[in-house]
């Protein structure tokens, strides 16, 4: 019997002496080996640095109307562990589909979301937060609000309130772009995506006027609660918002513009449009329209990418009658230009054809004053290959800014060409 006593006492004092040997090697491996390596990620927990984001400034119409600005908005995100532990799985599917993804979107996304709730990490367990994108992300506050609005719906199913203060769904709030006149001068405008990134128009060309300088909270040391320590040394940056930048645009003309463009369209259904208002004594841009355009607040709802495109910047067009300003200014400044003298309208034979005035047979033998008031394409010629030459139209044509960009503060500015 005590045998068998010491015996078991000899074992007992084994293992816990094992066990003592196998403490101190952890604890060594742990304060010695592994020590400079843990307490540097220990002090990045501690450390709590943020980011403190800049206001993007706005984009007014020359009167001060606000074209584009940054507004609150929400992304929605799901605790999968809280959900289904609530079996509430179907119930959040369905609820937050028909909210983001109304109409024949809403069972793709349904589906989606419920292989976020499923989603599992290497080690078997649920991801402590996922976030529902890109149709939760960043919404507006109206349909923040409806989100709201389904999480009390599910809260007064809660089976158990204290244990779960929640149903499993977080907003997170953020801000984004927001342009409310939703159409209005998108192609001038430009947008931001998601990422808060410009992509086109002003919002690009402008950006660095418009960005603004991040701030940040470096050094801010918490507790694992998050309570800030005693002794802890933040360093603090405060974010410097982006500038307001004023356009020549004038919001009540951009709106005429775009209206009488749509109702053609909707007559005649061209491939594309485009209409320009300027100022005549200063050339400032009053309004700059194209159709088709987008919605900037949902730019990827297009049927194209073209739809994309400023027209009235990227495309060359042929002037047409505007362009006999440019000749008979050359044919006065030349003197060549005399409106008593008599020419015969109607056609005119140039190396390779024969040009006609818009009726055809012309008005008979008639002055360049009459041929000026009728815009005749004879008389124009008369003046321009004829009179002037080809070297001096040439000039003017150079002169007055063809063939050249035309310094306008948009990207893909088309030179156009003179051939």
């Amino acid at each position: 019997m005590t045998k068998k006593v010491k015996l078991r006492s000899i074992v007992i004092g084994g293992v816990f002496t094992l066990l003592f040997v196998i403490l101190v090697g952890r604890l060594y491996w742990v304060q010695v080996v592994n020590g400079a390596e843990l307490l540097t990620k220990a002090e990045k927990l501690w450390a709590d640095n943020k980011k403190i984001p800049a206001v993007r400034g706005a984009i007014l119409d020359a009167k001060g109307n606000v074209l584009a600005e940054d507004a609150p908005a929400f992304t929605v995100a799901l605790v999968p562990q809280t959900i289904h532990e609530l079996h509430m799985e179907s119930d959040v599917s369905k609820g937050l589909a028909a909210i983001l993804s109304p109409g024949n979107g809403a069972a793709a996304l349904e589906e989606k979301i419920m292989n976020l709730l499923n989603k599992k990490k290497d080690d078997g367990s649920y991801f402590p937060q996922v976030e529902v994108r890109n149709e939760g992300w960043k919404i507006d506050a109206e349909t923040a609000d409806k989100v709201k609005e389904l999480m009390s719906q599910l809260q007064a199913k809660n089976p158990d309130k204290k244990k779960y203060p929640s149903v499993g769904i977080v907003l997170i709030q953020d801000h984004k772009r927001y342009y409310p006149g939703n159409n209005l001068a998108s192609h001038v405008l430009g947008y931001t995506d998601k990422d808060g990134k410009p992509a086109m128009g002003l919002e690009k060309q402008l950006d660095q006027y418009l960005k603004g300088e991040e701030g940040y909270l470096k050094g801010f040391e918490t507790d694992a609660h998050g309570v800030e320590l005693p002794d802890s040394k933040p360093e603090y940056k405060p974010a410097v918002n982006g500038d307001n930048v004023r356009l020549t645009i004038d919001k009540n003309i951009q709106f005429y513009i775009e209206n009488a463009l749509q109702k053609v369209n909707e007559q005649f259904h061209p491939v594309s449009m485009s209409a320009i208002a300027v100022d005549p004594k200063t050339m400032e841009i009053l309004g700059m329209a194209n159709t088709p355009d987008f919605n900037p607040n949902r730019y990827w709802d297009i049927n194209k990418t073209s739809d994309l495109i400023n027209h009235a910047i990227a495309s060359q067009y042929e002037p047409g009658s505007t362009f006999k300003l440019v000749t008979l200014a050359g044919a006065v400044e030349e003197g060549k230009f005399n409106p008593n003298d008599i020419y015969q309208s109607g056609t005119i034979q140039v190396p390779g054809r024969t040009l006609h005035d818009h009726n055809n047979v012309g008005w008979g033998k008639i002055s360049y004053m009459e041929g000026l008031k009728r815009s005749s394409n004879v008389a124009f010629v008369k003046l321009g290959y004829e009179m002037l030459g080809k070297q001096k139209l040439d000039d003017y044509i150079s002169k007055f800014g063809f063939g050249a960009k035309t310094g306008i503060d948009l990207q893909g500015r088309s030179p156009g060409s003179c051939g």
